[in-house]
């Protein structure tokens, strides 16, 4: 077998994993600028994000992936209130787009393959 050369931390820190993409938004007439989440970004999103009983408020879940993955326009807090009156297709695009860079499996993907698999097993007539 031959010699493997594992990973150090050194070259583990050094590298840039985060990736930016640029994305066509037609219904707002022009591009929005998006990127990957680090996991710290996805730490934030969860405890910001978490009601006193431990569950996860879904709405402001959405509204924090949006803050911390849109670069451009650059997004404050104050302004969640203006995605929450444009178009749901839209913002569930962005949202999507940003988990997918961040290698992050949405809801809808889990339950799209549960679906699949499920379907696989039903006889066929």
């Amino acid at each position: 077998m031959a010699d493997v050369k594992f990973l150090t931390m050194a070259d583990i820190e050094q590298v840039n994993d985060i990736v930016e993409e640029t994305m066509e938004i037609p219904e707002w007439g022009g591009p929005v600028r998006i990127r990957s989440l680090t996991k710290a970004a996805q730490g934030r999103i969860r405890r910001k994000s978490t009601k006193r009983n431990g569950e996860i408020d879904v709405d402001k879940s959405q509204m924090w992936l949006l803050l911390e993955g849109l670069v451009a326009p650059k997004v404050a807090q104050k302004d969640f209130a203006v995605f929450y009156k444009r178009q749901t297709g839209v913002i569930d695009r962005i949202l999507t787009a940003i988990s997918r860079l961040s290698g992050i499996t949405t809801e809808s993907e889990i339950a799209a393959v549960a679906v699949d698999d499920a379907e696989a097993t039903f006889p066929e007539e």
